[in-house]
């Protein structure tokens, strides 16, 4: 799991990237936080580069059956939030029980077994953008940049 990066600017908290802490957690703790967006060059903080967690496969982010369909010509792999998907060679789910903090603990794992198979694109979904959804979110977005 990644870590979530914290600082101060002036008197304020500033996320600077999300992780394995949810921001109503921070919040609770030490107040309201600022978000900082992400850099494309010289980032305040490991991690921060738009395309950082990217997978050397084509990575694609959307609705699953709409992308199957679209590249049923290529080998593809699914990377899902909960759901099995018959018929694809290699499909993972982040979990099995809606857990967020097993999906975030398994998105990095399942991306590089995935990325290690003989396909020629990952496909994948968003997850509820909720508590950690949002940082597991942020990493699938990312991963996706460079296609």
């Amino acid at each position: 799991r990644s870590s979530t990066i914290i600082g101060f600017e002036g008197d304020e908290a500033t996320i600077y990237r999300l992780g394995g802490l949810e921001i109503e957690q921070i919040e609770n703790t030490i107040g309201p936080v600022n978000m900082l967006p992400n850099s494309n060059s010289k980032p305040d903080a490991p991690g921060m580069l738009e395309s950082h967690y990217a997978p050397r496969k084509k990575f694609l982010v959307g609705n699953i059956p709409e992308l199957i369909k679209q590249y049923a010509h290529l080998e593809i792999a699914v990377l899902s939030f909960n759901k099995s998907y018959e018929g694809v060679k290699h499909s993972l789910r982040l979990t099995e029980k809606e857990d967020m903090h097993e999906a975030a603990k398994n998105l990095f794992s399942h991306m590089r077994k995935l990325d290690e198979e003989a396909i020629e694109l990952i496909i994948s979904e968003t997850v509820p953008n909720v508590g950690l959804g949002k940082a597991i979110n942020d990493r699938l977005k990312r991963a996706s940049i460079k296609n």
